[in-house]
């Protein structure tokens, strides 16, 4: 009996001991998952099924202000500003009644609110867990303020580099490329190899701002697409003239291989797809050796159509072959230096031609050269109906000073014949009104026995330097006194005799505006920087007369006392927006076409424009080009129809 009541005792201790060193370990285990849960950079906070709070970690109170001791049995909403405040309870009611999770395992970004009311960003994920008493559960939570803020930095450090250096550098660039181009003459040599080395610096910086934009909206997925159906050749072709110049620069001839005789249409962004040419055809040209062809062809692969560009240089080396398409890839960064390159314009393209549903890639080999080429699905719609579009309709304006009614009639009767806007006033005082407060195409003035007041009106129009240009033409039965009693020299004034001859008076009106609106180029230019404003003065010369008008305010003042058949327009300005002009001169019968020219991005789907052009994207002759060839597409269309 006394062994086994022995036995029995050492037993017992034993149990005893390992217990008190299971309950030790325990202990232990749970002060360091304590410690680690504590110490842990994101809150972690439980609840119970009500979404009441069992726990939160060190960082919660941290990150919340309060105590855990002030917040147990509490609702987890009180750490949410409004809308999540009154959204919460309906969450967990809804998974505890139908199971859909519509927040359980999805990482959110919300506001959070701290002991003190402030709200802040946040991240938000929750988790649900069974244990034997029901279900809990486990919101992780990570204050993202400084995070948010570095993204504002970003932002603000975007624009500034979107403004503040594209501006100046296209000043530098137009200014340079008008020294080089049309004063290159009156040049020492020396004088034009350092002009030519400036130049080409400036182009350089230019195409390292554009790429550092391009990659910040590609990783942000804000790169924007406005695609149209277009024949795939003709795009190509453009962008091969386009380049034409780089090409010259490096001895390199680019030559239309094959393919171009197809008729395949792509609905794409013409612009985009034009950077990615211009991408492949500078480092088809970079690589190239002097005087050799850069190969580009089209072909048609099933249900897509290839462009390629092969260049007659290097092979690519195999260990670089695999990195080509990544940011600032650069296989020998000693060549890369003396050809130019940021290295990302392969990483940029590749990101283009992926969102237009395409492929790049491409094929290098050491005996024959290097082949870049991509693939875009052929769009199967008839092309021609896709891409046809009808201009908006140029309609000439013309103000009728007539005080009699009758002849008023004859009047509108013979002018809707060519398809004019017609506004009649019968007075002096409301034509002067009408002038200073509207746009005209041009004036029809029959005051018949009040000359005086057709004199007045006369002097009136010839003092206002903004009509001066304005075809007047003046129905009078004694047209050599009225021309004597006012300085008709300045003006664009053309006489008909009364009684008035209805067939003499509508081929004089014809052939009048024809001529007003085949040479009448007055253009107005929003643009608040003043080295801008001089370039683009001296690109166009004496040929285009420019209004200059560098802020909105002043833009609207000017819209409303003159005609203009252009408006080159800056977004930035100092008042606003340039886009909120668009209101205002798109209400101008004809219709104004507008140019936006802007340090800015604009997304062309949005803005009913002519044309889109980034300063840093545009050179002086692309520049000149779109402006000479929006104004001559108005003056054709407005012509045809007066």
């Amino acid at each position: 009996f006394y062994t086994l009541s022995t036995a029995i005792n050492a037993f017992a201790d034993n149990q005893q001991q390992h217990t008190q060193e299971l309950e030790t370990e325990v202990a232990t285990q749970t002060q360091r998952l304590t410690t680690v849960i504590d110490n842990v950079v994101d809150g972690i906070i439980t609840m119970n099924d009500n979404g009441l709070i069992e726990s939160m970690n060190s960082s919660a109170e941290r990150i919340f202000g309060y105590q855990e001791n002030e917040v147990l049995g509490m609702n987890f909403k009180i750490f949410m500003p409004e809308p999540y405040y009154s959204e919460h309870d309906s969450y967990i009611r809804n998974l505890l009644y139908t199971g859909d999770k519509k927040v359980i395992g999805i990482g959110r970004e919300v506001s959070g609110r701290r002991k003190d009311g402030s709200a802040f960003p946040m991240e938000l994920a929750v988790s649900q867990v069974m244990i034997e008493d029901g279900l809990h559960f486990v919101s992780i939570t990570r204050d993202i303020t400084e995070r948010k803020r570095t993204e504002q930095m970003q932002k603000e450090f975007i624009s500034m580099v979107s403004h503040e250096l594209r501006t100046p550098l296209t000043s530098i660039r137009g200014s340079l490329g008008l020294i080089l181009g049309k004063f290159n003459n009156d040049l020492p040599a020396n004088v034009t190899t350092m002009l030519d080395i400036a130049n080409n610096n400036s182009e350089r910086l230019i195409m390292l701002i554009n790429d550092i934009l391009d990659i910040d909206k590609i990783e942000a997925g804000k790169m924007q697409f406005d695609n149209q159906v277009t024949d795939i050749s003709e795009l190509i072709a453009t962008a091969i003239d386009n380049n034409k110049s780089y090409g010259d620069k490096f001895n390199v001839n680019f030559i239309q291989a094959n393919g171009f005789d197809l008729n395949l249409s792509v609905n794409v962004d013409t612009h985009r797809i034009a950077q990615v040419m211009s991408n492949l055809l500078s480092n088809a040209a970079k690589f190239s050796p002097d005087n050799s062809p850069v190969e580009i062809s089209i072909e048609k692969q099933a249900d897509q159509v290839r462009v390629s560009v092969h260049n007659h240089g290097k092979s690519i080396p195999v260990d670089f072959q695999s990195r080509i398409f990544t940011k600032f890839a650069q296989a020998d960064s000693s060549d890369t230096r003396k050809k130019g390159g940021t290295g990302l314009g392969l990483n940029i393209s590749k990101a283009i031609i992926e969102k237009q549903a395409g492929s790049i890639g491409f094929d290098s080999n050491g005996e024959t050269g290097t082949t870049f080429y991509f693939n875009l699905p052929i769009h199967k719609s008839n092309r021609n109906a896709a891409i046809s579009s009808v201009a908006p309709t140029q309609r000439a304006k013309i103000l009728i000073v007539e005080s009699y009614s009758q002849p008023a009639t004859v009047l509108l009767q013979e002018l809707n014949k060519v398809n004019c806007i017609i506004h009649h006033v019968d007075s002096y005082e409301a034509a002067v009104e009408s002038i200073n407060t509207d746009s005209f195409d041009a004036i029809i003035v029959n005051l018949l026995q009040k000359n005086a007041e057709g004199v007045a009106l006369l002097r009136e129009i010839s003092t206002n330097v903004n009509n001066t240009r304005l075809p007047v033409i003046v129905i009078t039965a004694d047209s050599a006194s009225m021309s004597n009693a006012v300085d008709v020299t300045a003006m664009n004034i053309h006489w008909i005799d009364n009684p008035l001859n209805q067939d003499n008076l509508t081929e004089l009106v014809c052939s009048t505006l024809s001529t007003q609106l085949a040479t009448f180029k007055r253009i107005l230019h929003v643009e608040d920087d003043d080295d801008i404003c001089l370039i683009v003065d001296t690109l166009l010369g004496d040929d285009y007369p420019i209004d200059h008008a560098a802020n909105i305010a002043h833009a609207r003042q000017l819209l409303r006392q003159n005609n203009y058949h252009l408006v080159i327009l800056d977004i930035g300005l100092p008042d606003g927006s340039g886009l909120d002009l668009l209101a205002t001169i798109n209400v101008i019968k004809p219709r104004v076409p507008v140019i936006i020219f802007s340090a800015q991005d604009a997304h062309e789907a949005s803005i009913d424009v002519a044309h889109i052009l980034v300063k840093s994207r545009t050179n002086n002759e692309q520049l000149v080009e779109v402006i000479k060839s929006a104004i001559s597409q108005y003056h054709q269309q407005a012509v045809a129809l007066a």
